[in-house]
């Protein structure tokens, strides 16, 4: 199963991705970081196809690269169900105005995916500092809702 978990995911046109966060005005990361950041988006996409039951959430530099991806939303969606099945939806933080326990589930899943990954990569995941890992609270468990 992992090298069809692999192959679906050197599927997915990441050079188009790559391209169009070095195109973006929104996006401040170097060339240098958006290859970084794609190769944690891919680690990311393979701990949730590892472990689809389980909500946990993205590094920055994985949730930047999942902004774009998701941005073209007929490939993401026909990349998702290749992957997963079903579609994986993103779960944005809305600061301010969630619940004060948000914040607190938030931090739980940040530390779900950094175990996983530990587990799985025998290192700590790869950040970046100043940036915006908490704008994103995970994701779901590949529900269709």
């Amino acid at each position: 199963m992992a090298l069809s978990i692999s192959n679906e995911i050197e599927h997915i046109r990441f050079d188009l991705i790559g391209w169009k966060m070095r195109e973006s005005k929104t996006c401040s990361f170097s060339d240098e970081e958006v290859e970084l950041a794609i190769e944690e988006y891919k680690r990311f996409l393979i701990l949730k196809i590892d472990n689809p039951n389980v909500n946990f959430a993205p590094t920055d530099l994985m949730d930047e690269v999942w902004h774009f991806h998701i941005l073209d939303t007929k490939r993401y969606s026909t990349n998702c169900h290749n992957m997963f099945g079903k579609f994986l939806h993103h779960a944005p933080s809305y600061g301010p105005y969630e619940q004060p326990s948000k914040e607190k589930e938030l931090s739980n899943s940040f530390e779900r995916m950094s175990t996983l990954y530990r587990e799985r990569y025998g290192h700590d995941p790869i950040t970046r500092i100043g940036s915006c890992s908490s704008a994103c609270s995970g994701v779901d468990s590949c529900s269709d809702e």
